[in-house]
């Protein structure tokens, strides 16, 4: 079942949404609610909720802050902010912070039904899903996004048995969905718009289907390849490569690359499609899986080698990118090379 939380610093605002949304959707439960960002970000933390309603405006942490921790902290959780008609500067900022939606003061039935369709539209395939499956979609979208961003076509040759996975779970065209609408996401960061793909399904034609949707990915990608080159983006991603280890910072990327810290950050954003925190967290997160392949390193020491010094910390993050902890990880890649596990 679905759980959301609200952080609000008005009790008969958090009660009265509580209510409409009991009303217009009660498939999905209350987790709990908080005064401010700060109380906020540690109910997130704890509870993982799949959708957060927040005021923008509070006392103490304000919203836009606490969706920024979130996503410093690797926790990808869509926000719908609240904010009034005269505030539309908080609503791009809102929009630059990657909020799902926002709700305009006072909060009407209507917009919060669309929320939910809208949300129902774009999340909808993990309703309901077992957590062994739900950790699977994780893992495809991790290799999906991974072989895009390597410029790997022979890895996108693999995806019907992606599908052979993830068949139990997701219907053919959630699937083609979600490859097309992922793969579409990493075409704009080059200014590259996808080829619709929109291919007829029935019950006999999933092989063939899978087939045009490899063609599609690869040949979407090679058009990639002529706006890809940015000697910039691409220095400083060779000298991450080489620094992930030691937990690099932006500001030591900037000097790397000799741009001004705040400028770097825009710009990286906008040629790589994500932020350079985002960048490096993936990074770090694609590292460790090969590192933990090696059942003589522990767990703290692959931790070490990606740039944590907080064991725990590394365990949260990877398994909110990949749907595992490092150990169910591990656990599963050397069952299938049958390597020994840990003592």
């Amino acid at each position: 079942m679905n759980k959301y939380i609200i952080v609000d610093d008005e009790p008969l605002i958090r009660r009265g949404l509580a209510a409409l949304i009991g009303r217009i959707a009660p498939e999905w439960t209350q987790a709990g609610e908080a005064w401010d960002g700060e109380e906020g970000l540690a109910l997130a933390e704890e509870r993982h909720p799949d959708l957060i309603f927040s005021d923008i405006r509070m006392p103490g942490m304000d919203g836009l802050t606490m969706a920024q921790r979130l996503i410093d902290r690797g926790l990808s959780i869509p926000m719908a902010f609240f904010t009034g008609h005269d505030e539309f500067v908080y609503i791009q900022q809102a929009l630059k912070a990657s909020a799902f939606d926002y709700l305009l003061k006072p909060v009407r039935e209507t917009d919060v039904r669309l929320l939910f369709e809208r949300y129902e539209r774009e999340h909808g395939i993990r309703k309901a899903v077992p957590q062994r499956d739900t950790s699977a979609i994780k893992q495809y979208e991790f290799y999906l996004m991974n072989a895009l961003e390597s410029r790997n076509a022979d890895a996108l040759r693999q995806l019907e048995t992606w599908y052979a996975k993830l068949r139990e779970t997701l219907t053919l065209r959630a699937f083609v969905d979600l490859t097309t609408r992922t793969t579409n996401s990493y075409l704009l960061r080059y200014d590259v718009i996808g080829a619709e793909y929109k291919p007829v399904i029935n019950e006999t034609n999933a092989a063939n289907v899978i087939q045009r949707l490899e063609d599609y990915c690869a040949a979407q990608l090679e058009e990639t390849r002529t706006n890809a080159v940015n000697p910039v983006i691409e220095n400083a991603k060779a000298w991450l490569e080489r620094e992930l280890h030691a937990n690099p910072t932006l500001s030591d990327a900037a000097d790397h690359v000799q741009m001004n810290p705040t400028y770097f950050s825009e710009y990286f954003k906008k040629h790589v499609g994500e932020t350079f925190l985002q960048y490096t967290t993936r990074m770090k997160m694609q590292r460790a899986k090969a590192l933990l392949a090696d059942h003589t390193l522990r767990v703290y020491d692959v931790a070490s080698q990606v740039g944590y010094s907080d064991h725990r910390h590394f365990s949260k993050v990877f398994q909110s990118k990949t749907g595992m902890t490092p150990s169910e990880y591990r656990s599963q890649v050397l069952s299938m090379s049958g390597a020994p596990g840990d003592d």
